[in-house]
């Protein structure tokens, strides 16, 4: 399991993001990355030992992983908030969301960025735990676990809300 803050299990979300080897992450040491490349989903990839998993601890987005596709989210008034991203892992079959923020989201503690992965498109059947954390000057760019999509596209959702200040932004992104 993941030590990022605030997680909240809701299986039929919406948001972007994933994990990376930029924007603050750390790569895995030799150890690591050699356990995390012995997990079952990395070995032999499928739905039932991959969806719902970590892609930095099954090994998963190793160099192969690639940003599939990405977009910016905008507020009203044409600012960008932070870059949305669906990753893939050719290796396992496997994507996830990432939102990267930028300095036009609050690190203040009161911006809650919200990230998950729906396999499909415009369907929330089938989707991986939400994940949310507040945005402070150390938190990291959040990522969703995976879902196996391997000959089926995956939607990418994110969200990003300061209740404090009255805003509130979601879009999602197809790969």
């Amino acid at each position: 399991m993941r030590s990022r803050g605030l997680t909240i299990s809701v299986a039929s979300a919406a948001v972007t993001a994933a994990l990376g080897v930029f924007g603050g992450l750390t790569t895995a040491t030799p150890a690591s990355a050699a356990s995390a490349a012995g997990s079952v989903c990395y070995l032999s990839p499928a739905a039932k030992v991959c969806d719902n998993r970590d892609p930095k601890d099954t090994g998963c987005w190793d160099s192969s992983a690639y940003v599939a596709n990405h977009a910016e989210l905008l507020t009203a008034d044409n600012r960008s908030v932070g870059t949305m991203q669906n990753w893939y892992s050719p290796h396992c079959g496997t994507n996830w969301a990432r939102f990267v923020p930028n300095g036009n989201t609050p690190t203040d503690g009161t911006a809650l960025m919200t990230v998950s992965v729906c396999l499909g498109v415009n369907t929330s059947s089938h989707c991986s735990d939400e994940y949310s954390v507040y945005r402070t000057r150390s938190t990291q760019p959040p990522w969703s676990n995976m879902i196996y999509a391997k000959t089926t596209p995956a939607q990418a959702y994110f969200g990003v809300s300061d209740n404090y200040q009255g805003w509130g932004l979601e879009d999602s992104v197809v790969a």
